[in-house]
């Protein structure tokens, strides 16, 4: 052990002094000064290995208490009259997979005429329905396999009317998010999007 080999190159030689009734380890600073480091050095590698776990086992905690859920962004939070605004519509499911989407969307229709659905780029490539018409936007689409994470279901465009106002657009009866296990609909959240139609100056 390292201690025995402290020990053993401490043994005074003949010419010294008798010697004391201390161990040998104890009477030599330096080496003594060599097991403390050694010592400190083991406790600090114990302590960032116990905190690097109790930090993934936070990251994982988190990552599972991900709420799936719809949302939906703008490309104008603030739409002039006559002006045209996108409207992106995602899903998030967090550490859950799913395979199956259906959105549907109710918007103002004496605020916003309705004028194509895009889904260019969507993770969703398998297409069931795409309408809109009467205020009701129904978009419902799968995917060949299992998605995780936020993905991006599809865009929306419209046409801001000559009025200004409060166009809410909400997610309406019916929205599914599917897990791609169960086959059930696991969607928890889904808020509404506001966008604040202002007049032309």
């Amino acid at each position: 052990m390292l201690l025995d080999k402290l020990i053993k190159m401490d043994k005074p030689t003949k010419t010294e002094e008798p010697q004391s009734s201390k161990p040998s380890y104890l009477r030599a600073p330096g080496h003594l000064l060599v097991v403390l480091l050694i010592f400190v050095f083991l406790i600090g590698v114990g302590v960032y290995i116990g905190g690097h776990k109790h930090n993934k086992t936070l990251t994982q905690s988190d990552s599972v208490s991900t709420s799936p859920s719809y949302s939906m962004t703008t490309s104008a939070s603030q739409p002039a009259v006559g002006s045209t605004v996108t409207v992106s519509v995602w899903e998030d499911s967090g550490s859950q997979a799913t395979n199956a989407v259906e959105a549907n969307i109710s918007y103002p229709t004496d605020l916003l005429d309705f004028l194509a659905i895009d889904t260019n780029g969507t993770a969703f490539e398998i297409q069931a329905q795409s309408t809109g018409k009467d205020g009701q936007i129904v978009i419902a689409r799968a995917h060949k396999g299992n998605l995780t994470g936020r993905q991006l279901v599809a865009k929306i465009s419209f046409k801001v009317r000559d009025t200004s106002g409060a166009a809410k657009l909400t997610f309406a009866k019916g929205s599914a998010l599917v897990s791609a296990v169960t086959n059930k609909n696991i969607l928890s959240k889904n808020p509404d999007l506001n966008l604040t139609i202002k007049a032309n100056q």
